[in-house]
């Protein structure tokens, strides 16, 4: 038998058994029902494990509560005097919520989402970290600065001002998607035992870039760029057990494959003359074949 490209061998293929260690992620879980538009006090009140670390507002959107509610998703009748931010469904389950990451150029005004993780992470270890998000449709700008924050400590502050703090993951491009879900993620090496994620924009207003939003409603209330959150992942990757021989010309001293996927990116085992993609522990990925005859 002759190789052609490559050929390496998994000793023990990938099996996912990892768990998500934010508790809530989807924020289904909640003290009652809220159909108003929430203060600080209200959010922390009724969703279970999700807080506000400063004094901002988040939201939480429902698709079972009545309609007339300003919290309703999606089609809110809401005829109050604050615009409704958009129209969206869930990702998952029936609740969602949502954050301001840009208000009124000069005033720094945010909101936050935190929570505290089930298990703090382990340093050295790669962790998947991830969220998604949607831009409502109603809101003036679209922006880039959407980040997720690890910390050992909670952070908190008793304004609703910016939080300064250099988020581990970002935002790559401007989210201006209404109708989809896109997906912020990437892979991390923990570098201390993180208990706490909190999410929002940590930059300030001269270093938020904003494009305008063309299905903006010009509505009072729907200013700024604000975005709906949902199915939030915090998991650590199980790296492969693989013979490093014949794995070497994969792995580097920099780097080394954590995962083999599909180009649906399910998990997959290794085939003869089958395309698959290697992620590495940096987050890089690599699409190889093994051909052999």
């Amino acid at each position: 038998m002759k190789t052609i490209i490559s050929i390496f061998t998994l000793l023990l293929a990938f099996q996912s058994t990892a768990q998500n260690l934010v508790p809530n992620p989807s924020f289904e879980a909640t003290n009652g029902s809220f159909c108003e538009i929430m203060y600080a006090s209200d959010f922390s009140a009724t969703s279970q494990n999700w807080t506000t670390p400063t004094m901002g507002s988040p939201d939480l959107y429902s698709t079972t509560i009545p309609s007339s509610c300003f919290n309703h998703q999606p089609n809110s009748t809401y005829d109050g005097p604050i615009g409704i931010k958009g129209s969206q469904l869930p990702r998952t389950g029936d609740v969602m919520s949502a954050i301001s990451v840009f208000s009124i150029q000069g005033l720094e005004q945010r909101e936050y989402l935190q929570v505290q993780l089930s298990t703090a992470l382990t340093p050295g270890y790669n962790y998947i970290v991830e969220c998604y998000v949607s831009l409502a449709d109603s809101q003036e700008f679209a922006t880039n600065q959407m980040g997720m924050y690890l910390s050992e400590q909670a952070i908190s502050s008793n304004s609703n001002n910016v939080l300064n703090y250099t988020p581990q993951v970002t935002a790559n491009d401007y989210i201006t998607d209404t109708q989809k879900w896109v997906r912020i993620a990437d892979t991390i090496v923990a570098t201390g035992a993180y208990t706490y994620l909190t999410i929002g924009n940590f930059s300030s207003d001269n270093q938020t870039p904003t494009i305008p939003n063309p299905t903006s409603s010009g509505q009072v209330g729907t200013y700024g760029a604000y975005y709906f959150i949902d199915d939030v992942r915090v998991e650590r990757l199980r790296e492969l057990d693989t013979d490093e021989y014949e794995f070497g010309d994969y792995n580097t001293k920099h780097k080394k494959v954590i995962k083999v996927v599909d180009f649906m990116g399910r998990e997959v085992e290794f085939k003869p003359n089958t395309p698959v993609i290697l992620i590495y522990s940096d987050g890089s990925r690599k699409r190889v074949i093994k051909s052999e005859q």
